[in-house]
């Protein structure tokens, strides 16, 4: 990741889309980014995230679990495509006519389906 400047995770062999499975045993696959930091110790501010509730926080957060022995293992396993969606709350309803972020990119139908909405609403 961009704050480990000697890249020790990828010579460990850690790829892209590896999440951490397990901390010496404990299965982690449910914690907080934060709650694994604070097992691994790895508390140093890194200027990268400082939009992170952790760094504005500065510290101020209590720790919900303790920091682990050294030599520590770590169990990672790879995130499998939708997988984290599948755990993710169903989406609420959203009221006809209201605004709504749009979260993918336009394609050519669905500007042609815009385009012919709007050209079929009245003159203000």
């Amino acid at each position: 990741y961009p704050g480990d400047p000697i890249g020790q995770a990828a010579v460990a062999g850690v790829k892209k889309g590896y999440v951490v499975k397990s901390i010496n045993g404990q299965d982690v696959r449910g914690f907080d980014f934060e709650d694994i930091m604070d097992m691994l110790e790895d508390f140093v501010p890194d200027p990268d995230v400082q939009s992170t509730a952790a760094f504005q926080q500065a510290g101020g957060r209590a720790r919900k679990y303790p920091a682990v022995d050294f030599p520590v293992t770590i169990e990672y396993m790879e995130l499998q495509e939708g997988a984290a969606k599948a755990g993710a709350p169903a989406a609420m309803a959203v009221p006809e006519g209201a605004w709504m972020p749009r979260l993918e990119p336009w394609g050519d139908a669905d500007l042609a389906q815009e385009r012919q909405r709007v050209m079929a609403m009245p003159e203000p």
